[in-house]
């Protein structure tokens, strides 16, 4: 299951709601006054899953050289572990180390025992407790599983031309989904399966641009996101429109539709709206205890995979 876009919002969305301060008029001022020790978070729990890819790291200040700092929590001051609501069970997480030690994104917590499984419907806390500039900090975080019922239960066209017309009028692709009851929030992961400069489309909204400037934004062309929300919560069939806009290659793509949990869903329905009428910036909503930030969720995945030809 592919979430590498989704950290390009988390990321984004930390900057944001813990390094900018402003009052008035929508006036900026960057500072350091209100620096506080958190611990990071990003994890997704998927039923029937083992539980893996627990992100956790530190914040700085902003005047720190990260050049000489790490975002890694230190391992040997850091305790993790999950906690089964319905059974009451403490499952300890272990520190998983990459052979790759520059590649950030692999250093997580996982549960490498083999009876803890994730249920549909169930609820889960992570605790997370360690040191951060000789600073004890905790965070905690409860997710509640969406129920069972969520898949793709069709699309409309398995291939089509970059903006294909029918009878004169132009198609999209369209997902039919069965919803998951309770769940109101769903968001797709659309991932050019290419990347080459000759299969970019030159008159994509982006327009025609050189070798170099495709180079220099092409992971933002290969991953993209959207969702739909407030979708009925009982159980029944949604569509979700694929929009021509997010497909900039002729390529086979991916496309992995989530159904989200509440933690989720308010984390990426606030992320990008963390400034005031009044031009003061607030969190994004996080909903973890303590001194975190970040987001652990859970969701119900499904894929297909689509064609665009020229």
């Amino acid at each position: 299951m592919s979430l590498r876009n989704i950290r390009w919002l988390f990321a984004a969305a930390l900057f944001v709601a813990l390094t900018v301060q402003s009052c008035g008029e929508g006036v900026v001022e960057i500072e350091n006054v209100s620096y506080e020790p958190r611990i990071s978070i990003e994890g997704f729990l998927v039923p029937g899953k083992p539980v893996s890819g627990i992100r956790l790291f530190r914040n700085f200040k902003l005047n720190q050289d990260l050049r000489q700092q790490t975002p890694l929590l230190d391992p040997l001051k850091t305790t993790a572990t999950i906690t089964d609501e319905g059974s009451g069970v403490v499952y300890p997480l272990s520190y998983h180390t990459p052979a790759n030690l520059l590649n950030i994104g692999d250093y997580y917590y996982e549960y490498t025992g083999n009876d803890l499984t994730i249920e549909y419907g169930g609820s889960y806390t992570l605790d997370v407790r360690t040191e951060i500039d000789n600073t004890p900090v905790q965070a905690r975080s409860t997710t509640t599983v969406p129920l069972s019922g969520f898949k793709i239960a069709g699309v409309n066209y398995d291939s089509l031309r970059y903006r294909q017309q029918i009878n004169g009028e132009l198609v999209n692709f369209v997902l039919d989904i069965d919803r998951s009851p309770g769940t109101t929030y769903y968001l797709a992961s659309i991932q050019s399966l290419t990347d080459d400069y000759e299969k970019f489309v030159s008159f994509s909204p982006f327009g025609k641009m050189s070798r170099e400037e495709f180079e220099k934004d092409k992971e933002r062309f290969t991953y993209n996101t959207f969702w739909i929300q407030n979708t009925p919560e009982d159980a029944g069939r949604s569509i979700m429109n694929l929009f021509w806009f997010e497909f900039h290659f002729y390529s086979r793509y991916r496309v992995i539709v989530y159904a989200a949990d509440k933690n989720y869903r308010e984390f990426m329905q606030t992320y990008s709206r963390v400034q005031e009428i009044d031009g003061n910036f607030h969190e994004a909503r996080f909903n973890i205890e303590g001194q975190g930030i970040g987001v652990f969720g859970s969701v119900i995945a499904d894929t297909v995979y689509l064609t665009v030809t020229e």
